[in-house]
């Protein structure tokens, strides 16, 4: 059973990703478009009940997850961007992480996913296919000599892989 007594936790909802450019540089995520049917996957993968705990920086391999996600939507925006919503809570007796989020101390997420695909934006290669190698991880270059934040290349993100978590930043 899943279910959660509500007067014990405290909820919010904020932007888990959306379809604008990942600001993360000197990585394969530098410039990266998250397609919107991948956010899609993501709200599915929740609203089933998929397990997406909440972290503290990312903080998953050395302390035990402060929160939950519960429920995801995905939505077009004004501007025609696409965004995936989320609802997380935390126990109330997150007293100190709480207050920073009500006073707007701590006011960011960040997801922890891998997609299925990293493909390069002008030519396709898929930088998590069999032709890929630790190389064009490594160099952020693919085959055919596109390097991820040179010349206006980046990566396009499809497919849910798997979403570790969310964390708040």
């Amino acid at each position: 059973d899943n279910s959660v007594d509500a007067s014990t936790v405290s909820v919010y909802e904020c932007i888990a990703i959306n379809s604008l450019p990942v600001s993360k540089r000197g990585t394969l995520y530098q410039g990266a478009i998250l397609d919107a049917q991948t956010m899609h996957e993501m709200a599915e993968y929740v609203n089933n009940g998929g397990s997406v705990p909440l972290h503290n920086l990312h903080d998953q391999d050395i302390a035990l997850p402060v929160g939950r996600v519960f429920c995801c939507e995905v939505r077009t925006t004004f501007s025609g961007t696409t965004e995936l919503r989320t609802l997380f809570y935390l126990p109330n007796s997150e007293v100190d992480l709480i207050a920073k989020l009500e006073a707007n101390v701590v006011d960011e997420v960040s997801v922890g996913f891998l997609p299925k695909k990293i493909q390069c934006s002008k030519c396709g290669f898929d930088f998590l296919g069999s032709e890929a190698t630790f190389e064009n991880i490594w160099t952020l270059t693919c085959n055919n000599d596109h390097t991820i934040g040179e010349d206006g290349v980046h990566s396009k993100l499809s497919g849910l892989g798997q979403w570790m978590e969310l964390s708040l930043v």
